[in-house]
């Protein structure tokens, strides 16, 4: 290899070498017999995986080179057959790196950049020309240091993540900054600028430049069992715990948060099936798989991967679980029903409820703190006591470490222990105001253009309410004031402390009692009740006054409201008393009478407000219980409704994309059936037809009306016995799981075959079979013609191969090189040699050695001029001595025209070159 690179470049070639240093301008060679690594400035050389394993030396070194130098790193993909590398770029994806593979129409092999091209990573795809100017175009940017020197930067870096939110809907405001700094950095650098002010305008005008800088920004780089220690301490400690405590009617509630393109959920999934399946529990199991990017979900939810993943899966899953294709793997049906895959965005959205396991394995590296604890709180919130939180390697849980028991430092994986329930931090839609959500435009308009009309009967009716309404309070059915007329408030009592406006808590507690009883009793009516000679001491003195109460119409526009009134009364003098001519122990008696009628009075009304009280008391307590507990029953209830409407959702979602799916795969096999002159039919398990092609009319009479009926119940247009045996072929089929093939005429003298399979299902299960008829009159006829046509060369050629053998001349083929492949049997019998002794040796061992010149000289003309014959004279010994011949040279082609053989023909002339000596001599004579 050094030697071939060496004629196409001047740079050195270094075989490379373990602590070997990294020059700029060299080349460096993997070693034949090891794997290559770079850590730091060194080459480092690791032994090769046995070779029972797979190895793949390119995604071994582009993980260690993604993860050395990070954003600064380029991965090239060239002509390659296989998959190797295409692993190894997900590592310098995720690190900020750049992603170039060959074009495939361009590479020898394009297995390779096939593979890469596969895995969505590529930034650049292009001939190996192109990629050296784009290598060139990569200008060294640093505009993180151009960021403290130019504050206008910041506010176009702000703009950028402005069109970035208007035009997906995320704010990545609350990412990292640096990150984003060397995402931008690097689309710059590939689209050949080094003003962020440029970039912009290029963005503005560019919404494909939009989505390649948001794909960057989200990196949803993912894989089968990432971490694989990670995922073996979650299948040894976690996946067991899940199931304690619960019964076999549970369900285990899974959330994946940052999917991407479903790699994670499935192998969670995976883990969670095989545990049900080994323990042989009723257990069910959901997983909710979510993202912010909308491909990484549809394409998650297709459950289609590129084969080349192959190599991350165990072969006991890749059996177990996938489905193998030609050029891509399938997740089984079974597993792929258990998850649910939705667009979410963790920073934004309601989390999920009750979950008994949280994975996020690849954002909150990317978030900056305040973010990160936002989305670890909605994590704590979701999980369930005792849950599971499963983090990436890189990240840390800060403030949360209390409420998280460390499982595995390692691996982060934390047990949720704390006993409170946290409240979520997500944001929420602005509630509209119930007017602005009952009213419409018109009406508000409207309602302006009538407001100049009413603004004069208002001053009318509120000069005469003032002079002449009584003094009045509104208030609703929980005695809340809402509206006091007049000098209502000489009647109430004011307590110190905080302003309460509850009218009970401004009345005596005798007559708000009374009050509250009063209410209860006109609920229903709309009469008015009088309460009599009320008392109020005001100022160290004593106002009477009649209370009036009602319930205010509904009509008139009010709802639950109600209305007291009052009126002083006039106590009427029926006598005056001197007080000085009055005894004092007649004074005194009748004071005490007074007293005690008074007394008894209180007695009575204290000891009703009691009862009333102890009742309310009673009643309250039981109302709050009541009250509690239809409120842990709702916020109960909500949570469900919460999280069956988010279950719904996403089930909704992912419905939408399945019946898009079914829509095309019905038109394609409706179209498939009807464009294909092969008639397929197909039956149940219980040989009941299930569907039929067109052409399948043209040997049994149905129409859809006889889909699930037996195929037994039909003539067919051909003879019975090979009904019957088909239908025997049907049911053998079904039980020995085999292909059955058959040949047959039908009543028209048209020629099929027919093939019974089991129908299976992709489940692998076999539910009927499928019947398939095509018709080969044409090639059955063709066959015949042929037939006849073969006896007839066969013939020809026997007849022919006669004649040569049996003339009396010699028929000879050579190869180009001059070497036996046939000679006649006159050839054999006259020079004494065998055609086994003599094939694919060289003819010249049979001629004089003198001749040999003239006979390589005959065959050189020949291949020079293939169109011609060249003749000469050779002579061969023979049991009868030497024999003088006259040979004649001619090429044998092909059907395109090429050289193929030379055929040599000739016959004796030693007689004749005898009597042209005997001639020459008898005129020497002379």
């Amino acid at each position: 290899m050094p030697e071939l690179l060496a004629k196409h470049t001047s740079m050195t070639i270094f075989t490379a070498e373990d602590q070997l240093e990294v020059c700029p301008n060299c080349i460096y060679l993997m070693h034949r017999n090891k794997n290559l690594v770079i850590k730091g400035n060194k080459l480092q050389l690791l032994e090769k995986a046995p070779k029972h394993s797979l190895n793949l030396p390119i995604d071994i070194f582009f993980q260690s080179l993604g993860e050395e130098y990070k954003e600064k790193s380029i991965g090239i993909i060239l002509s390659g057959t296989g998959t190797d590398g295409s692993r190894g770029i997900k590592t310098i994806k995720e690190s900020g790196g750049v992603i170039l593979v060959q074009d495939p129409l361009s590479a020898q092999f394009n297995g390779m950049p096939n593979a890469a091209i596969a895995s969505g990573l590529a930034e650049f795809i292009a001939e190996p020309e192109a990629m050296a100017n784009v290598l060139q175009q990569i200008p060294n940017l640093d505009l993180a240091s151009e960021f403290s020197n130019n504050q206008s930067n910041d506010e176009i870096f702000s703009n950028i993540l402005d069109e970035i939110k208007i035009y997906a809907g995320i704010d990545f405001k609350q990412y990292k900054k640096n990150t984003l700094i060397r995402r931008i950095e690097k689309r710059m650098s590939l689209n050949n600028m080094d003003a962020l002010l440029n970039y912009y305008q290029l963005l503005k005008a560019s919404v494909s430049e939009i989505e390649l800088l948001k794909q960057d920004f989200l990196i949803g780089v993912t894989s089968f069992f990432r971490d694989r220690d990670a995922f073996d301490e979650l299948k040894r400690t976690v996946i067991p715990a899940l199931f304690v405590n619960k019964l076999p009617t549970d369900t285990i509630r899974v959330w994946v948060v940052a999917c991407s393109t479903g790699e994670e959920a499935y192998s969670i999934a995976i883990l969670l099936d095989e545990y049900i399946q080994e323990n042989q529990l009723r257990n069910d199991f959901k997983i909710f798989a979510t993202d912010v990017d909308n491909f990484a979900v549809q394409t998650a939810s297709a459950g289609k991967f590129n084969v080349g993943v192959a190599s991350e899966i165990d072969k006991k899953y890749l059996d177990s679980y996938f489905i193998k294709n030609v050029d891509s793997i399938q997740i089984i049906k079974r597993v792929r029903d258990k998850i649910v895959f939705s667009s979410h965005n963790i920073l934004k959205d309601t989390p999920f409820i009750r979950m008994d396991l949280v994975s996020c394995r690849n954002l909150l590296i990317y978030l900056n703190a305040s973010s990160q604890q936002k989305v670890l709180s909605s994590f704590l919130f979701s999980l369930q006591r005792d849950g599971y939180l499963f983090l990436g390697s890189s990240e840390s849980i800060n403030e949360s470490v209390d409420e998280l028991k460390v499982i595995s430092q390692r691996w982060r994986i934390f047990k949720n222990i704390s006993k409170s329930k946290h409240t979520p931090n997500f944001e929420s839609p602005s509630l509209l105001s119930k007017e602005l959500l009952t009213k419409s435009p018109k009406e508000y308009i409207n309602k302006n253009a009538e407001n100049a009309k009413e603004d004069a009967d208002l001053a009318y009716l509120k000069f005469l309410t003032k002079k002449y309404s009584p003094s009045c309070i509104f208030f609703d059915k929980g005695f809340n004031i809402l509206y006091i007329k007049g000098d209502a408030g000489k009647y109430l009592k004011f307590p110190e402390g905080m302003f309460q406006s509850n009218l009970l808590k401004m009345l005596d507690d005798g007559l708000g009692v009374l009050l509250q009883t009063m209410v209860s009793d006109i609920q229903e009516s709309d009469k008015a009740i009088l309460i009599k000679d009320n008392l109020v001491f005001k100022d160290q003195s004593q106002l009477s006054f009649n209370l009036y109460l009602q319930k205010v119409n509904v009509a008139d526009g009010f709802k639950d409201t109600y209305l007291i009134h009052f009126e002083d009364t006039v106590i009427e003098i029926e006598k005056e008393i001197d007080f000085s001519k009055v005894q004092v122990s007649a004074l005194n008696e009748l004071k005490i009478k007074e007293l005690e009628k008074s007394l008894i009075q209180n007695k009575n009304q204290l000891q009703y407000v009691v009862e009333e009280l102890e009742t309310s008391n009673e009643e309250l307590q039981a109302s709050n219980e009541e009250l509690m507990a239809s409120n842990e029953e709702l916020q109960s209830t909500n949570e469900e409704l919460q999280s069956v409407n988010e279950e719904l959702y996403t089930v909704n979602f992912e419905l939408q994309d399945k019946n898009r799916e079914l829509n095309l795969l019905y038109n394609d096999i409706n179209n498939l059936f009807d464009s294909t002159d092969v008639g397929t039919l197909f039956l149940d398990s219980e040989l009941k037809i299930r569907k039929f092609t067109p052409s399948l009319q043209k040997h049994f009479e149905l129409n859809e009306q006889d889909i699930g009926r037996s195929i037994s119940n039909f003539a067919a247009n051909f003879k019975e016995e090979v009904r019957l045996k088909m239908i025997k072929d049907a049911a053998l089929a079904l039980v020995e799981l085999g292909t059955i093939e058959d040949e047959f005429k039908d009543d028209f003298d048209h020629y099929y075959i027919r093939r019974v399979s089991p129908f299976i299902t992709i489940d692998k299960k076999v539910d009927g079979v499928v019947i398939t008829f095509v018709d080969v009159t044409t090639l059955k006829n063709l066959y015949d013609t042929l037939e006849v046509k073969e006896k007839l060369i066969e013939k020809e050629s026997l007849y022919n191969k006669s004649i040569i053998e049996n003339n009396s001349f010699y028929v000879v083929k050579t190869d180009l090189a001059g070497n036996y492949t046939y000679f006649n049997q006159y050839f054999s019998d006259m020079f004494g040699v065998q055609f086994q002794d003599l094939i694919g040796k060289t003819s010249l061992s049979l001629i004089m050695p003198e001749d040999h010149g003239a006979c390589i000289q005959a065959v050189e003309k020949c291949l020079a001029e293939p169109n011609k014959t060249f003749w000469t004279t050779l002579r061969k010994p023979s049991p009868a001595g030497v024999v003088v011949s006259q040979w004649e040279f001619k090429v044998l082609k092909d059907d395109q025209g090429n050289p193929i053989e030379i055929l040599c023909l000739g016959h004796e002339i030693t007689p004749l070159i005898k009597k042209q000596e005997e001639l020459q001599s008898l005129l020497n004579i002379n």
